[in-house]
C-alpha cells in the first residue's frame, strides 16, 4: 500500500485520512504534480470521513486507524518487530550521546521488557528509563 501511495492501517487495513492525504499520496507515487490538488476536497454528505492515523507506540513509522488496532497489532506481534527503539538508540549513538554497545543494549532491553514486562519502560520510551 506504501509504494501505491496508499496510507492503511497496519492491523486491519482501513484506509487512513484525511482524504487529501490518500489523493496527494496516489499522485505521489505516480511522480504526478501535486498542483492540481485543491487545498481542500469538498465535503460529500453521507460519505464516512477517515480515522486519522495512530503512531506506533514503539515509535516507528507504522500507522493504525485507532488505538485499539496499534495496541492489538503491538501484543500479538509487533512489539517483537519494531524498529523504533533501534532508531531511536542509534540516534543517540549518532549524536554522541551514547556510546555504541551502550545504544545496542538500550535496544535489546527495550524489547525484552516488552515480551517480559510491558510497561517497564515509562511512557514506553526507553530514553526515559534511569539505572
Amino acid at each position: 500500500n506504501r509504494t501505491a501511495g496508499v496510507s492503511t492501517c497496519e492491523h486491519c487495513f482501513r484506509f487512513l485520512g484525511p482524504l487529501e492525504m490518500q489523493v496527494s499520496g496516489l499522485l505521489r507515487a505516480r511522480n504526478a504534480p501535486l498542483d492540481v490538488l485543491p487545498d481542500k476536497l469538498p465535503v460529500v454528505s453521507g460519505l464516512p470521513t477517515l480515522p486519522m492515523p495512530v503512531a506506533c507506540q514503539g515509535g516507528c513509522e507504522l500507522r493504525y486507524c485507532s488505538a485499539q488496532c496499534a495496541a492489538y497489532d503491538w501484543t500479538q506481534q509487533h512489539r517483537l518487530l519494531c524498529q523504533g527503539a533501534k532508531a531511536r538508540a542509534a540516534a543517540l549513538w549518532e549524536l554522541g550521546l551514547m556510546p555504541r554497545s551502550e545504544a545496542d543494549f538500550m535496544a535489546f532491553m527495550w524489547h525484552w521488557a516488552q515480551l517480559f514486562d510491558p510497561g517497564a519502560w515509562p511512557g514506553d520510551e526507553p530514553t526515559t528509563r534511569t539505572r
